[in-house]
């Protein structure tokens, strides 16, 4: 019997041990920095976001918050990143569409997107305006559609990349509107944006903070922001519905995301941090300026809103028979 107890009182010893070790390796901040991995450009809109989310996280978890980028392979090396770091919750992604594209897009990924990352929050979205060539003849989404039939195939659309956000979503507008036009793919919005003014292509999806400093100079005409509702940074920008095609939304957009198999009480913890950043006014002025909206959505809603991201373009990049190179 005393033998019987001891072995009873070792393995509630054991237990607690491992209940103690399990908390601690779960606690959520922990001293140490907290890292946020951005694929992107230093100084783009991206890396600003992430900037803004280390300063502001840093305050209210008391402990360092620090930004790394990682650009390469559209945007795989940070990727990687993150799916070869700790289940802890001091790595984090900022990912962009492209997270949801590389699946249907690239033959080979050194990770699963559908398996080895855990949804923390959308971070915000960025509504894609139509823009053209004030040399096209078109004012409205109407009148644009028509030009564009006319031209029989000849017209032409540009886009920061191949397989990018404003490719696919221009290849949705020309499906759901049965127009025609040649792409004319860039590497980055900027040298799209100067052709497009200069008249060597005709028109292209671009992201709003891409669009709002251009507009003042007359070289370039939005025709119709591809959002919900007209966006405040562009409020006399009617959207698609508005212009005749309805429900056509398109976005690049910004979500915050960790490695699978990291607690789930730490998963919360960081939700609860990140959204409440996100609802600061001072935080949504900043992205506001930007031409940004921010989001700030539950772990559920973000896993839904990248599963039904993921088959749109997925659809896209079939139907459109859409190759990496």
């Amino acid at each position: 019997m005393h033998t019987i107890l001891k072995c009873a009182a070792a393995l509630a010893l054991s237990a607690g041990c491992l209940a103690a070790v399990q908390a601690q390796s779960s606690a959520f901040p922990s001293p140490r920095a907290v890292k946020i991995v951005a694929p992107f450009a230093p100084g783009g809109s991206g890396d600003t976001l992430a900037r803004l989310l280390a300063e502001k996280l840093a305050l209210v978890w008391q402990t360092p918050a620090i930004v790394e980028n990682r650009q390469g392979g559209s945007a795989v090396v940070a990727t990687q990143m993150i799916a070869t770091s700790p289940a802890d919750g001091h790595t984090l992604l900022v990912s962009a569409s492209n997270f949801t594209i590389n699946p249907h897009l690239l033959s080979k990924l050194p990770y699963d997107s559908a398996s080895d990352f855990a949804p923390v929050t959308l971070l915000a979205t960025n509504p894609h305006i139509l823009i053209v060539n004030p040399a096209v003849p078109a004012g409205n989404l109407k009148e644009f559609i028509a030009w564009a039939k006319a031209k029989k195939g000849s017209g032409t659309y540009a886009s920061f990349g191949i397989g990018s956000s404003g490719h696919l979503g221009f290849e949705r507008f020309k499906h759901a509107t049965g127009i025609d036009m040649v792409h004319v793919p860039y590497k980055g919005a900027a040298p799209a944006i100067s052709d497009l003014m200069s008249g060597q292509v005709d028109a292209m999806f671009c992201d709003t903070q891409q669009v709002i400093q251009f507009l003042s100079s007359g070289k370039i005409r939005p025709i119709a922001s591809a959002s919900q509702a007209r966006t405040k940074t562009l409020p006399d920008v009617p959207t698609f519905t508005e212009g005749g095609v309805p429900d056509f939304v398109s976005t690049s957009w910004f979500g915050l995301i960790a490695r699978a198999g990291t607690p789930p009480d730490v998963l919360a913890e960081i939700n609860r941090g990140v959204v409440g950043v996100l609802n600061q006014s001072e935080v949504k002025a900043r992205l506001y300026a930007m031409g940004i909206d921010a989001v700030g959505s539950s772990q559920k809603d973000f896993d839904a809103f990248l599963k039904k991201n993921a088959k749109e373009y997925g659809d896209i990049i079939q139907s459109a028979g859409i190759k990496a190179d």
